[in-house]
């Protein structure tokens, strides 16, 4: 669990460490841009691995919930708010991971 919470950070982090590369370095915007996408995709592979193990979660079944919402959304119908929408669920991906999950008696701490 301690792994993917350090996977997730890592994917958190890198969209803001290249928005702040891009003050010294022009460039930089557009690669934060797409790691977005990147970090979003790590967030549902991390969420479909934390899933098997923790599938009575109702934040997580939840956080699938809202997801699948955005992809439909997304298909259907393009406004400005609901861009706002992956940030929040990133967000909430991690809310999860570091305080709703309990470790497992077999995981080391």
């Amino acid at each position: 669990m301690k792994n993917i919470q350090i996977f997730n950070l890592l994917a958190i982090f890198l969209p803001i460490i290249l928005l702040l590369l891009n003050i010294f370095i022009d460039g930089f915007y557009l690669l934060a841009t797409f790691s977005l996408i990147l970090t979003g995709l790590v967030q549902i592979v991390l969420a479909i691995c934390v899933y098997k193990d923790y599938n009575s979660n109702h934040h997580l079944k939840l956080y699938f919930i809202l997801v699948a919402v955005f992809f439909t959304l997304w298909f259907a119908t393009w406004e400005v708010y609901l861009m706002m929408l992956p940030i929040s669920l990133a967000f909430y991906f991690t809310y999860i991971l570091h305080f709703t999950l309990k470790p497992k008696k077999h995981e080391n701490a």
